[in-house]
């Protein structure tokens, strides 16, 4: 009879793995979103804080969308809810269903129940009615709540990037058959990476252009040129574009284009409304906003307990896949860490951050007619910039401390420019090589043509030789300095002197 409730304990923690893993994502996996978002904007001069404010509102997107697979939203199923939030994460928030509406708009995808948006006609209408809407809500804002236009600016900005993921806009012309249909504007001399409106209405109008609707949503297929599927993290075991449109994280077929006309999108989106704001009192005040205290705090909560936490442990932050029990599996995120993440974000009250845009996303996803705003072209930005792209390819652990069937956990953290970046996590590998489906850890940064940067340096490496002389040697403590704030005592084993000839050897750990 004890079998019994082991067999119930091990069903009720699969329940609650299908709770908190979350459903494949309508749009960029996070760190895209969370790079590009923060390159640009620290590009447009917004500091820290700032940049940090319209990551969280540009995730927040994500979040709310999936309210029917997460317990704490009040919208999950029954049972999530029972066995999850009651249980082990927390209390029901019972989010509002305008804000779930809202963001399930905001996506790119996800237009007249799931059909996408058909023509360029409607992406037209939505890229106008939004930006018209993002512009009232800041505003509306001036003088004294930057926080508000922030948070319409992050929001926002996460459609937006998403056009370029879900559409065929950066797909080639090389015929009419699904997968490979596209307008083509690079071969027709609009520079690399040419954004919405980079090209004239007139041409826009002659192209076809559409995004199909959520992985879930329907798919036309009377039409096979509207015949594909959102897709998700492997589709068509990332060789092409046949059956999915997404193009969301560094694996999939056209990722590289995608995410360059993102960026280059998401300043001229900034600017566009910064312009039309028109108060650039106000624009400093956003671009210097620094919370503190109290709200200092509620920001770190929601990025590293939210936006890299959440999306990181569910295999959503770049590509890889979900851990056990989702929709998607793969060694991407950790079903353990998923369920600590979830725990720790929602063991407190929404922030001040989450609140406001719980305030200000309906207002992005309605309209108050006409508004007439100057787009500045991108392609001025476009000659100037250049980018790096930094890739990890092979992955070995030495010394990892695993041993037996209990296999190593990689990540890599890297620093381009100034900027620093995180990759996929993934869980239980000693080696790993990126077969495809799988795809090298990628890091991409905007820089200025001609730029040049220092190399930073981790470690150093340094061998001190006596020389083999009559009074050579030392008794005295013996430094290395490489700066003016910077040394190192040079300790010697079993000795506390550098005697004639010695040689010893030293690698040195350098914070750089």
């Amino acid at each position: 009879m004890s079998v019994a409730p082991t067999l119930l304990r091990f069903a009720l923690l699969i329940a609650v793995a299908a709770a908190i893993a979350a459903p494949a994502a309508h749009a960029f996996d996070t760190a895209a979103h969370f790079d590009v978002t923060g390159d640009a904007l620290r590009s447009e001069g917004f500091g820290e804080p700032a940049v940090q404010t319209t990551q969280v509102n540009n995730w927040f997107q994500d979040l709310y969308v999936n309210s029917g697979d997460i317990p704490q939203s009040g919208h999950a199923a029954w049972w999530k809810v029972l066995f999850a939030t009651r249980w082990w994460l927390g209390e029901v928030e019972d989010w509002s269903p305008r804000v779930i509406e809202a963001a399930s708009s905001s996506h790119f995808d996800s237009h007249d129940g799931g059909w996408g948006y058909r023509n360029t006609q409607s992406i037209e209408g939505e890229f106008d009615r939004l930006l018209r809407a993002t512009v009232r809500v800041c505003r509306a804002a001036r003088p004294s709540n930057p926080l508000r236009c922030l948070t319409a600016l992050g929001a926002s900005l996460h459609e937006v990037q998403d056009f370029y993921a879900h559409t065929n806009w950066v797909e080639t012309r090389y015929g009419r058959r699904p997968g490979i249909e596209g307008p083509g504007w690079s071969q027709r001399g609009f520079g690399t990476a040419p954004t919405w409106f980079d090209i004239p209405a007139d041409l826009r109008n002659a192209a076809r252009v559409y995004t199909n609707g959520p992985k879930d949503g329907k798919i036309d297929y009377r039409d096979p040129l509207y015949g594909r599927s959102h897709g998700a993290w492997k589709s068509d075991s990332n060789k092409n574009l046949a059956t999915s449109m997404n193009k969301d994280w560094p694996g999939r077929p056209l990722y590289l284009e995608a995410y360059l006309s993102a960026y280059f999108a998401t300043r001229q989106w900034t600017q566009a409304v910064r312009g039309a704001v028109g108060d650039d009192a106000f624009w400093s005040r956003m671009r210097t906003f620094a919370p503190a205290g109290s709200t200092q705090a509620a920001l770190r909560h929601d990025v590293r307990r939210g936006a890299r936490g959440m999306s990181y442990w569910v295999g959503h932050w770049q590509g890889e896949g979900e851990p056990r029990f989702g929709e998607a599996p793969g060694p991407g995120g950790s079903l353990d860490d998923a369920y600590s993440a979830s725990k720790e974000y929602f063991a407190r009250s929404p922030t001040i951050f989450r609140r406001t845009f719980e305030r200000v996303v309906p207002l992005l996803h309605g309209d108050s007619g006409p508004l007439r705003v100057v787009i500045p072209a991108s392609r001025p930005l476009r000659n100037r910039t250049q980018f790096v792209r930094l890739r990890i390819t092979k992955l070995k652990g030495t010394g990892a401390g695993d041993v037996g069937p209990d296999e190593a956990d990689f990540y890599a953290l890297a620093g381009i420019g100034g900027q620093p970046y995180l990759s996929a996590f993934l869980h239980g590998y000693d080696s790993f090589s990126f077969r495809r489906p799988h795809y090298p850890f990628t890091f991409l940064k905007a820089v200025d043509v001609g730029a040049r940067f220092l190399e930073p340096l981790h470690d150093l490496q340094v061998e001190v030789t006596t020389a083999n002389d009559e009074g050579a040697g030392t008794d005295d403590n013996v430094y290395l300095r490489i700066n003016d704030t910077t040394r190192f005592q040079l300790d010697k084993v079993g000795s506390d002197d550098f005697e004639r000839g010695d040689r010893a050897t030293y690698s040195l750990r350098v914070d750089a």
